[in-house]
């Protein structure tokens, strides 16, 4: 079957307006070029539509020769406008979720890790209950309207400090009826015993364990202090784990030791049972894990044939989730812009000591310190700062094709290499990848058919930013 000369792809009707062609001028300044296997998606800037055009009508856009050009596509475009300006608005300071930092101590030693072995190159503590209890007070006390607040309990390794854990929990459950709380944690998995299994179970925790692999490739990087390897002891604990939680989730920390994504993706996909995956690229100067551009190119292939996978076995209805990956396809699909690329701002991680940071990454920056859960006041300077960093108006982002599907990137990974909140992450070229190569696939399934299913599958966005499985 000959394929059609053009084709809006995720229009609606509400997206559409009747024709109100004053010229043939099509500004295709506004549009970013995607190549699909026998033409052209135009995926518009601004408003996020996608349209399939052919070569020929391709080759008449460059060269500006628009009588030559259907009328219909001509009308389709103009209208197809976004009144765009830059984001002033001021972002709310209600804090939706706190990184409790329980434990600033790890039994594992990763020679990657950013927080310095569990410690942020400070001594190794743990967080009282009585700290823990005075930081929750403090949050709902700053925001008496508070409905709803999730509590991630991070490290270190959290499940280290799971005693105090559980006592804390069971203070909220009694003293804030008021409010839905939602706890979870990141964990090494090498910890777990009956006392951990029923907590986790009993408060219907949400759960991210850290593998990096199948045994190989895991115990080159994720190791005990000793030298040896972690990962006969994270196999041990999945059982456990997974009775316990609902969702399970696994993050991926790639490095230049453990680019073989694909291959990591499917062997906890279909080894070990585990359906909700996400990544997380190396934070590290050290030469031996840091990602150099070659890693970072074979990676971002990697990727993208993760993707491909994924996108096969939500096709055929099996349940697989990666946020990268499920909030790309629903943000083109359904032309939701994404100002953010997460909460940065409205989150906060309260150390042992209760010191007040904007998010893990920047614990112990005291450039980027809010303030103390014994201060009446916080520092509002700091704060906004940091609020306003997600408005995505600062360069090169503020001139990115995509910048309206990807947010900007990572703050944390742009100031560890950049010190530099305000630019894009080391990473945006694999953000890239994936949404190039949804717009491909989107474009393909409209053009035979089956773009109806994956609006099927992929219901609106949710509004919020911040999954337990985003990417870090």
């Amino acid at each position: 079957m000959r394929k059609p000369e053009y084709v809006p792809v995720n229009y609606t009707s509400g997206n559409q307006t009747e024709p109100m062609m004053a010229d043939n001028k099509i500004e295709t300044d506004k549009y970013h070029f995607v190549k699909t296997p026998d033409g052209f998606a135009l995926f518009n800037k601004s408003t996020l539509s996608v349209t399939y055009i052919d070569q020929s009508i391709y080759q008449h856009l460059i060269k500006n020769e628009n009588p030559r050009i259907d009328p219909g596509l001509i009308s389709l475009l103009q209208n197809d406008i976004d009144c765009e300006s830059p984001v002033t608005e001021t972002p709310s300071h209600r804090i939706n979720k706190i990184f409790l930092h329980v434990s600033h101590d790890c039994n594992l030693s990763c020679p990657y890790c950013y927080a310095a072995g569990g410690d942020y190159g400070k001594d190794k503590k743990m967080m009282s209950l009585e700290t823990a209890v005075k930081a929750i007070g403090f949050i709902i006390e700053r925001d008496p309207a508070i409905k709803e607040l999730t509590v991630e309990f991070f490290g270190g390794e959290p499940l280290l400090n799971h005693g105090m854990t559980e006592r804390l929990i069971e203070h909220i459950e009694k003293h804030f009826t008021g409010i839905a709380f939602k706890y979870g944690c990141v964990t090494n998995a090498t910890v777990m015993n009956h006392e951990i299994h029923n907590m986790l179970k009993k408060y219907d925790f949400n759960v991210m364990m850290t593998i990096d692999g199948p045994q190989p490739y895991h115990d080159l990087q994720r190791i005990y202090a000793d030298g040896k390897g972690s990962f006969e002891d994270v196999l041990k604990n999945i059982k456990s784990f997974k009775d316990a939680v609902s969702d399970l989730s696994a993050r991926i920390v790639y490095t230049k030791l453990n680019v073989d994504l694909y291959t990591i993706y499917k062997y906890i996909y279909e080894e070990l049972g585990i359906t909700n995956i996400s990544f997380r690229p190396v934070m590290t100067e050290d030469k031996k894990f840091k990602l150099d551009a070659d890693d970072i190119r074979k990676s971002n292939e990697e990727i993208r044939k993760c993707f491909m996978y994924y996108l096969e076995k939500k096709l055929r209805r099996q349940k697989i989730t990666t946020s990268l990956f499920d909030g790309t396809m629903k943000s083109i699909l359904h032309r939701e812009k994404k100002r953010n690329f997460c909460d940065f701002g409205s989150f906060v991680s309260i150390t042992p000591e209760g010191y007040i940071y904007p998010c893990t990454h920047f614990v112990y920056n005291e450039a980027y310190k809010f303030g103390s859960i014994d201060d009446k006041n916080l520092d509002e300077t700091v704060i906004s700062y940091c609020l306003k960093s997600g408005l995505i108006n600062y360069s090169p982002c503020g001139d990115c094709w995509m910048k309206n599907l990807c947010g900007g990137g990572c703050k944390g990974s742009a100031e560890f290499y950049y010190k530099n909140i305000y630019t894009k992450d080391e990473f945006c070229d694999t953000r890239e990848t994936i949404i190039t190569q949804a717009i491909v696939e989107i474009t393909r399934a409209r053009l035979n058919d089956g773009v109806e299913k994956l609006y099927e599958i992929f219901k609106a966005p949710d509004k919020n930013l911040i999954p337990a499985d985003r990417w870090r």
